[in-house]
């Protein structure tokens, strides 16, 4: 996946994460790809969970036509 972004909020409590994908189907390869495996599940994810605020929100979005990131 391509990393289009990475923004924090000026307050430091807010993180923006921006991933481009080239397809729904590459989407769900490569999630697949990272968050199966038993490395994600038994040391990365639950490191992660520690580390974020308990109201994350994702939201998945596509770009206008005249977005320069897409």
């Amino acid at each position: 996946m391509v990393i289009a972004g990475s923004f924090r909020g000026e307050d430091d409590t807010t993180y923006v994460w921006l991933r481009r994908f080239d397809s729904e189907a590459e989407r769900e390869r490569l999630y697949a790809k990272v968050y199966q495996t038993d490395r994600w599940r038994d040391e990365i994810g639950p490191r992660v969970a520690e580390l974020m605020l308990p109201d994350i929100e994702v939201t998945r979005i596509v770009p206008t036509p005249h977005s320069v990131i897409s």
